[in-house]
């Protein structure tokens, strides 16, 4: 009436991993089948399962050659290279970093570079004046400006006194008999007068310098200086966008070159990898190409050479092959 065939599975008999139970029972009502059926599968933990994780095994076991077409290119690529073992995922992985990076280092390069086109430096920088200088030279001539008037005030002081003295002498000379000792002090008088006036103007003139022209200089001063500054600074400026232009340059070819070592390590892995087929290979791009053209541009027939191979390649020793829908064959 009913039963079951039980089937363990393990490396060996002593260690099974799961029991997997087929249980049958012959049907009683009528107009249903002779029997119904029932699929159990134990773990050695006790879990259960069903045909679910049948399925499972048998998809890792084999492949659906004619599934293997539908996919798209990037899954071909991908089932391929796991089942020959290639694993360039760190690769792809150090490759797209060191493409980003370079990507914006090569883009800050193209802004310094056109920044360092626009900038414009005179070759030689015109000389700076020192208007501290200058102004000093101004405050010595109105000094020497100032002790000349003097001078002359003085002069002209000293020369309405001795003509003041002059006429006291004349006035004391009428009246020399009885002023003599007036005229004798104002002869003295007169005379030092006369020696300081003849000292005053025996004295050489102060040269003043051009107030007017030195003025005009410290004017000029400004924009010169304002010129130096700013040819100066135009120089530094471009200096330092050159030396970043240079260091971005020289980052970009290093990564660069990086990205070429990474490239040649993933075509060094790929060209190790033993192949189902010959002429079968993995393109940069992750997908599946076959005689030097993508999978998705072969013929009918080839398509499926490749995919039988692949599939065959799956597990040789099993020899089996999963096909759903035979009827695309």
């Amino acid at each position: 009436e009913e039963g079951f065939v039980s089937v363990l599975v393990g490396p060996d008999a002593e260690h099974p991993e799961y029991r997997v139970t087929r249980y049958f029972k012959r049907s009683t009502k009528e107009g249903e089948k002779p029997y119904t059926t029932r699929l159990v599968v134990k773990d050695k933990e006790g879990l259960t399962g069903g045909q679910a994780l049948l399925n499972g095994w048998l998809g890792s076991i084999t492949m659906d050659p004619m599934a293997f077409l539908g996919m798209k290119p990037a899954q071909q690529g991908e089932t391929l290279r796991k089942m020959v073992g290639l694993d360039t995922s760190e690769i792809d992985r150090k490759r797209a970093a060191t493409f980003e990076t370079r990507r914006d280092v090569n883009r800050d390069l193209k802004q310094l570079e056109g920044e360092l086109a626009g900038l414009v430096a005179p070759e030689e920088i015109p000389e700076a004046v020192d208007v501290d200088a200058l102004l000093e030279e101004a405050r010595l001539a109105r000094l020497q400006e100032a002790a000349e008037a003097d001078r002359k005030t003085q002069i002209n002081w000293q020369r309405s006194e001795f003509d003041n003295l002059k006429a006291t002498v004349a006035a004391i000379e009428e009246k020399i008999r009885r002023l003599r000792d007036d005229l004798d002090d104002a002869q003295e008088a007169a005379t030092s007068a006369e020696l300081a006036l003849q000292e005053l103007e025996a004295k050489p003139a102060i040269e003043v310098p051009d107030l007017d022209a030195i003025a005009a200089r410290i004017a000029s001063a400004s924009a010169a200086n304002r010129a130096h500054d700013a040819a100066k600074a135009a120089q530094a400026r471009r200096a330092e966008v050159k030396d970043k232009v240079e260091a971005k340059s020289t980052e970009s070819n290093a990564l660069t070159a990086g990205i070429e070592r990474l490239d040649g390590q993933k075509a060094k892995a790929i060209a190790a990898c033993k192949m189902p087929l010959k002429g079968l290979a993995i393109g940069e791009d992750g997908s599946v190409s076959y005689r030097g053209k993508p999978l998705s541009q072969a013929s009918s027939a080839e398509a499926i050479q490749v995919s039988l191979a692949i599939a065959m390649a799956q597990n040789p020793r099993l020899r089996v092959i999963h096909i759903r829908d035979g009827s695309l064959l």
